[in-house]
This record gives structure tokens, C-alpha cells and sequence, in this order.
């Protein structure tokens, strides 16, 4: 095939004619960095992704020869586009059923949370993770209850799984299920916790609304 810019652009996948373009033009109008990712039609296996760089050499002020490259990247961008569409299902599985996951890094002293872990507590996304006492969301006797959960969980590193209370930031008082799991180092210390936190105030309602109804039967029978 002819090297032309011609075949260059005849080459690109139509949604991305634009995208280049604007990245080209504003590199030889104000020379900002040229570098995009595009897809490019390959003899083989349809269209292919490449990151496309180059540089223009100008003279009085105008260019008037560019270099580059087009690197293949296909591999690499397939395998973000698919965990990008497992994130967004992951996402939204957690949304509908109103579960989230943690991470707790004992060493750093670090928590790591998702979106729906903050949206549970009623907690703004950048509130400030370093707590002096994590517990104090949960009503005795439930906040001894997962604390020593915890601690089980970093000596001995048995999982925990518990239905508590919680009090949120707003002042709403519902119903969680906690699970939480150690992660080893090499030296076979538990150096992580992470888990899943999971808001079943509806689930748990009606659960002890048909208990307190099987109860009133058994009383009248």
C-alpha cells in the first residue's frame, strides 16, 4: 500500500477520522504532543488498536516534516475494554442489590472502598476513611459483636460473616450484613482484610415481620 497520509486516513475506523484529526491539528497548530489511540484496518483481523505518536519538525514557524510511529496496542486495549464492561456490570449488580465491596490494609492503616459502601453509610465519596474507631456506625451490642469478629479474623484468621446494625450519617438506622476475610503475606500473617458490606434492611424487615407473625400464631393456636 501507498505510504501517504491518504492511506493513513483510509485506513482509520470511521469513528475515529475525527479524533485524529483534531489531535494532529492542534499539534502542528500550537504543538501540543501528538498521541492517540486509534483503530486501523489490518489485512488479517479487521480493525486493530494503535497508539499513534509523532512529531512535526518546523521551520519558521511552520512544519514541514513529521516523524512517528503506530504502535500495536490491540491486545492490551481488547483486554481494558473488557474489564471495563465487567466494572460497569459489576457496578451495576452491586447498585441493584445495594452491596458493595472494602478493603482494610492493617499496615498502612488504609481503607479502600466502593461507591456503594459510601452510599450504605450515607457518606460523601471523598469522606476521610482514617477512623478512630470504625465501630461507631453500629448499635450495641452489635459494634463488640463485628469487633471482635475482627480480631479473630487478624489472629487466628477465621471469616466473618454477621447481620448488625447500623446507624448511618444521616441518622438512619437499618439493617447490614458484614463479610469479611483475611489476606496472608508470605509469612503467613494476615496483612489485609477485605470483604463485602451489603444493606438488607429490606430483606431483614420482612424477615422479622413473618417471624413475629408465625409468633402471633403460635400464641393464638
Amino acid at each position: 500500500i501507498p505510504a501517504k497520509i491518504e492511506t493513513f486516513y483510509d485506513l482509520l475506523h470511521n469513528d475515529d477520522k475525527v479524533l485524529v484529526s483534531r489531535a494532529l491539528n492542534a499539534h502542528l497548530k500550537h504543538k501540543a504532543p501528538y498521541r492517540v489511540e486509534a483503530r486501523l484496518r489490518s489485512k488479517e483481523n479487521g480493525y486493530k488498536y494503535f497508539e499513534c505518536t509523532g512529531k512535526a519538525i518546523f521551520e519558521n514557524g511552520k512544519p514541514v516534516r513529521m516523524a512517528g510511529c503506530n504502535m500495536d496496542i490491540n491486545e492490551r486495549k481488547v483486554l481494558e475494554n473488557k474489564l471495563a464492561v465487567n466494572e460497569y456490570l459489576l457496578s451495576e449488580a452491586g447498585r441493584l442489590a445495594r452491596m458493595g465491596g472494602w478493603e482494610y490494609d492493617i499496615e498502612k492503616n488504609e481503607n479502600i472502598w466502593s461507591k456503594m459502601v459510601y452510599d450504605i453509610y450515607e457518606l460523601p465519596y471523598d469522606y476521610d476513611l482514617s477512623f478512630d474507631d470504625p465501630y461507631t456506625y453500629f448499635l450495641p451490642p452489635y459494634d463488640e459483636l463485628l469487633r471482635k469478629a475482627v480480631e479473630q479474623t487478624v489472629k487466628h484468621g477465621i471469616i466473618w460473616d454477621l447481620e448488625l446494625q447500623l446507624l448511618t450519617a444521616k441518622g438512619q438506622l437499618i439493617w447490614v450484613r458484614s463479610y469479611g476475610e483475611p489476606v496472608f503475606n508470605n509469612a503467613g500473617g494476615v496483612y489485609k482484610l477485605r470483604g463485602v458490606f451489603m444493606d438488607i434492611e429490606k430483606y431483614k424487615t420482612n424477615e422479622l415481620a413473618l417471624n413475629r407473625s408465625i409468633e402471633l400464631v403460635t400464641q393464638n393456636n
